[in-house]
């Protein structure tokens, strides 16, 4: 049986000075992703799914991370492709097999890289209306998909990097404070 916590002010306190901690954290990485011109929701997807999902367990963050940049490589393909191309049906057609094998091998289960994450991520960058620009961080409205791509990947990759020192950070301290 689980045991049932008890409401202590000690632990409520930890919980909210943690909480201020994370903020700033997110704020000071918010200024630093916006000084090169990367977009911060990436680190932001990648901190909410590493910390909540995935429970700081670095093996199912590798899958998540995978799955999280499928989805979000696949939820940006059709205006990438209709762009490069010149032809909005290009761009649809390559969206819907795309689709079709993610939401497929989700649906299936089994597949590691199709997981939440990747419904996530693909719901992101196709169900709110975003344009390209606020996709990549931009202040300027006239970025094309083509052009998101390259901040949002390199924001992406950056996040994940900084995930997994974070990992480390976690599993290093925080067997530390429970002492």
């Amino acid at each position: 049986m689980e045991e049932k916590k008890h409401f202590s002010w000690k632990s409520f306190f930890v919980a909210v000075l943690t909480f201020v901690c994370a903020m700033l954290v997110i704020v000071l990485f918010g200024v630093l992703f916006g000084m090169v011109g990367l977009p911060l929701w990436p680190f932001v997807m990648l901190l909410l799914i590493y910390a909540s999902y995935d429970g700081f367990d670095d093996e199912r963050f590798r899958w998540s991370a995978i799955g999280a940049a499928i989805g979000l490589l696949t939820g940006m393909s059709q205006s990438v492709v209709s762009e490069l191309s010149g032809s909005s049906v290009a761009g649809l057609v390559v969206f819907f097999l795309l689709a079709a094998v993610t939401a497929g091998s989700f649906v299936m289960g089994g597949v590691k890289w199709a997981n939440f994450p990747m419904v996530l991520m693909l719901t992101i960058t196709t169900v709110f209306q975003l344009t390209p620009a606020q996709l990549a961080g931009s202040a300027s409205a006239d970025v094309s998909a083509v052009q998101a791509l390259g901040p949002v990947a390199v924001g992406y990759v950056v996040a994940v990097v900084l995930m997994w020192l974070f990992g480390k950070l976690v599993h290093k301290v925080g067997p530390k404070m429970g002492k």
